[in-house]
């Protein structure tokens, strides 16, 4: 099975190439290579930050695809998993990167930004700690959190609504205490970056897991207090073509190239003008929008200017899902208008990026949630939030099932849990059971 480093070697290798900054030190650590060295909090969080983009271009993000029909498998394993057919194997390797490469070294990030007094060091290893453990969660159920990243070797699983309380009382640490800041999260030495301050992007994610908790007060409020400008989203940051290159990219050009496409997917059906699938909200803008998602035959668009270039920036969060969770938070809280507002504003914006027409909802009611939970569904492209929203709604939306009557509800637990941890539950939950929150 390939290692972390294989997945991500040329996206890891820009990064390291662009500082020759030595990375342990310590006393007699030239003299003596055995010596054992401290990490900065800069090289920790960075290797933190690489595992969160990962999240939103690699696995995570693939199989979401798969389940919520916005890709399609068309050869090796991937046939099977257009059948919805996997394995717990499958998941090693995502589960593997989340706690060894990520979550450990936030949680050593934490550690080491305390001892330097870092404060905004400590609030951004903080906040990667909770957008991996709340993807973890949602994508899985019960996982281990209180005994994981090296506290045990056979961690017991936390229930997942105890790990959605500590994700959203680490994103508080992060807004109590280093709100304002930016310095880390405004760089882009570890793959990611944001011209918002961590308290608004904490505000954003808090939103997200509210939401997905169906907490649907918590979620309008969080997102009132996320990023507040179109341009201000967290996301993921590539050098070049020959350095930290978008993991779509890899994946589609020199990975794996004709293992997925796009094509006949119900997304690319639903955002093709002259498509078998119509908007429930009409929009003529998106013949623009398809422009940029797709090429001329339906495929990914992995040229320069597209969603897919080599060194395209995908979010991690943005400005357009926090307005869409405050969307559909309002309309099942306070009501249609303010709902509709949100809705319009997204619409706005989408039409200023596309220079196409977006019309404004003015819509009610059901109709109004369907168009609420349709343009983000399309908007957010390609995030894993698509498929949770999906599992969380019991596919209100109708996303067309590619076999049987049923879309996947969750991630299964990985092989290497049932080999090697004693505490892991005695039998995993199947494809199609919901997780705790959903059921």
């Amino acid at each position: 099975m390939k290692t972390f480093k294989n997945i991500m070697m040329v996206f890891a290798a820009g990064l390291l190439a662009t500082s020759c900054t030595q990375i342990l030190s310590g006393p007699n650590l030239e003299d003596n290579p055995n010596t054992v060295g401290t990490a900065s909090t800069l090289d920790l969080i960075n290797q933190a930050e690489i595992v969160s983009a990962y999240l939103a271009e690699s696995d995570a993000a693939r199989y979401g695809g798969i389940n919520a029909n916005y890709i399609t498998g068309i050869d090796a394993q991937w046939i099977g998993y257009e059948q919805y057919t996997y394995a717990p194997d499958d998941f090693d390797q995502l589960w593997s990167n989340l706690y060894v490469e990520g979550i450990t070294q936030a949680r050593l990030a934490k550690e080491q930004a305390t001892v330097e007094g870092d404060v905004d060091g400590l609030g951004y290893a903080t906040l990667l700690e909770a957008f991996q453990l709340g993807e973890l969660a949602t994508s899985f159920g019960d996982v281990p959190d209180s005994e994981a990243a090296g506290a045990s070797d056979a961690p017991t699983y936390d229930s997942q609504a105890m790990v959605f309380t500590h994700v959203q009382e680490l994103l508080s640490e992060v807004i109590a205490n280093a709100a304002s800041a930016n310095q880390y999260i405004s760089d882009s030495s570890g793959g990611t970056i944001s011209t918002s301050s961590l308290g608004q992007v904490a505000n954003s994610l808090k939103a997200r897991y509210y939401l997905n908790t169906k907490n649907y007060p918590m979620a309008l409020s969080a997102a009132n207090a996320g990023i507040s400008s179109p341009n201000g989203g967290w996301n993921t940051v590539h050098a070049d073509a020959n350095g930290a290159q978008n993991l779509f990219w890899n994946f589609a050009v020199l990975a794996r190239p004709e293992n997925t496409t796009p094509l006949d997917s119900y997304l690319e059906d639903l955002v093709d003008p002259s498509g078998p699938v119509s908007r429930q909200l009409a929009t003529p803008g998106e013949a623009e929008r398809y422009a940029f998602y797709y090429d001329t035959a339906g495929d990914y668009n992995l040229a320069e200017g597209g969603i897919f270039a080599v060194d395209a920036s995908l979010p991690i969060i943005s400005w357009h899902e926090t307005r869409l969770i405050a969307a559909e938070a309002a309309f099942r809280t306070t009501g249609d208008g303010p709902a509709r507002n949100a809705l319009n504003a997204v619409r706005a914006q989408l039409a200023t990026e596309y220079g196409g027409s977006f019309p404004a909802s003015a819509a009610a009611g059901n109709q109004l949630l369907m168009h609420i939970l349709e343009e983000k569904y399309i908007t957010i492209y390609p995030s894993p939030s698509t498929f949770h929203d999906l599992s969380r709604t019991g596919n209100a939306l109708g996303v067309r099932v590619k076999t049987g009557n049923q879309l996947p509800q969750r991630f299964l637990y990985p092989q290497i849990e049932s080999d090697t941890n004693p505490n892991a539950p005695a039998s995993f939950p199947g494809l199609f059971t919901p997780t705790p929150i959903n059921q």
